[in-house]
């Protein structure tokens, strides 16, 4: 099992493999949301989708590694 994130001020969404696993919309703060699927060993499309609605703006999305820490996807790793 893998837990991805996606932290932003105001709405997001994040799909893997074309099936939304993370809905964080709205008009929000900062602030961070999850959600968790099985995937196979292997490259997976991932999307990410992000609306902003007034003042500060904000995203950033990756993974959860073993100690829940949030591990932000870098270039490299969805460009490969």
């Amino acid at each position: 099992m893998r837990t991805f994130y996606i932290n932003s001020d105001d709405g997001s969404k994040l799909y893997i493999n074309d099936e939304l696993l993370i809905d964080h919309d709205g008009d929000h703060s900062a602030m961070s949301k999850t959600g968790q699927t099985i995937l196979a060993k292997g490259k997976h499309k991932i999307k990410i989708e992000y609306m902003e609605f007034k003042g500060s703006q904000h995203l950033q999305a990756g993974y959860l590694d073993s100690n829940k820490n949030e591990i932000p996807f870098t270039p490299f790793e969805l460009w490969r």
